[in-house]
């Protein structure tokens, strides 16, 4: 992608480049160990919008066998349950047509139909989330990505209310995108949007939120640029806690008047001039570990537990465990570390966990305290033990 994928601008500027990482959200069998494709990153700042985007694309069929499920965690699905009860009761989303796109195992719309009486329809292109969001959570969903080529395949357009959450930033399309939703959506419906934070992304040096799948960076200012575009303004905003801050935008159809100022260029060059220094630290602080004697597993082999292993080329950690239940049996790319259940942890118990799923560190503590018995050890701001 060589233009600003809001604005087209071909004012890029590159903010870091890696030659070959792991693609994150993948995962190998240990057949297919040295099969697993190591590709380049580049990010890139729009001089113009303010939009930080990767200049590389993955084909839309690698999400045919996405396994992430957020809905794993306790706390996320709490987050779910509530922001259904908002829309519910301050939005007014009550017997409307609710189409959500991206709807994963189908719980958001469960909660939505539940709490609010809704007729519910999603878009979900991987096959094993469908199949739960269908056959458990019986919430009628297609296979095909939304385009405006497959508006056809919904029964419940125009709508009330679209949404989409964590899946604006894997769109290559953006503005093609939009304008589908805006052209689907009723003339007093709702957007909602929730993506990853880019202000939340500096300024707590989360280091490994990015990677492939991740194509645009948002940040306000560049998600109100493109809502105009096709028509929409934002209502009402905020940061909620979801991996580490996540932007959540309620929109309507409407003219905009001005926009939030982007984070610098200056802001998102220093971020990046600093992973390499976290990076050694981390690696570091495993190596002295280990060189003390001790027997290291890593929770969580989501996609940013990929990324810290393949940027900090950590070594010495002997396996993964991790509650998506897709991923069990599954080695991951390029550090072809083993994943297991959380129980695992109850038999073997190594003498430390690094907590890569670091939005969720409470959680995991919580959860493990009774039957785990070695010590924690968070990776953020810094490589340290915790209580």
């Amino acid at each position: 992608m060589t233009r600003c994928r809001i604005c087209a601008s071909t004012n890029l500027i590159t903010a870091a480049h890696y030659d070959a990482l792991p693609v994150a959200g993948t995962y190998v069998t240990a057949a297919e160990f040295g099969t697993e494709p190591l590709l380049p990153l580049t990010a890139v700042y729009c001089a113009d919008c303010g939009l930080l985007q990767l200049v590389e694309v993955l084909p839309d069929e690698v999400y045919r066998q996405y396994r992430y499920v957020g809905t794993v965690s306790a706390s996320y699905r709490t987050h779910l349950e509530r922001s259904a009860q908002t829309l519910v009761d301050d939005w007014g989303v009550r017997g409307q047509r609710v189409v959500e796109i991206g709807c994963a195992d189908g719980y958001f719309l469960r909660q939505m139909r539940e709490r609010g009486g809704n007729q519910v329809f999603g878009y979900e292109p991987a096959d094993q989330a469908r199949a739960i969001c269908v056959n458990e959570n019986h919430i009628p969903a297609t296979g095909s990505f939304f385009a405006a080529e497959t508006l056809s395949e919904c029964p419940l357009f125009p709508a009330d209310a679209i949404l989409f959450r964590h899946v604006l930033e894997h769109i290559d399309d953006l503005n093609g995108f939009m304008a589908a939703v805006s052209g689907a959506l009723t003339p007093t419906g709702i957007v909602v949007i929730e993506v990853p934070d880019l202000g939340s992304i500096l300024r707590q040096s989360l280091y490994f939120h990015f990677y492939h799948e991740h194509l645009s960076y948002f940040a306000l200012g560049s998600l109100e640029r493109l809502l105009a575009r096709h028509g929409l303004i934002v209502a009402d905003s905020g940061i909620v806690d979801i991996h580490s801050g996540s932007l959540y935008v309620i929109c309507r159809k409407g003219q905009a008047q001005a926009f939030t100022d982007a984070p610098a260029l200056a802001d998102v060059r220093q971020f990046f001039d600093a992973v390499s220094d976290y990076a050694a630290g981390l690696r570091s602080f495993v190596g002295d570990q280990r060189a003390a004697g001790l027997r290291i597993a890593g929770y969580g082999a989501a996609h940013r537990s990929v990324v810290a292993l393949s940027l900090a080329r950590l070594e010495g950690i002997d396996y993964l465990v991790d509650k998506n239940p897709h991923l069990h049996g599954l080695y991951t790319p390029g550090s072809h570390l083993p994943i297991y259940p959380p129980e695992r942890l109850r038999v073997d118990q190594p003498d430390a966990l690094i907590l890569f799923a670091s939005s969720f560190e409470d959680e995991i503590m919580r959860e493990q305290r009774d039957q785990y018995h070695g010590r924690f050890i968070s990776i953020l701001p810094t490589p340290r033990f915790v209580p």
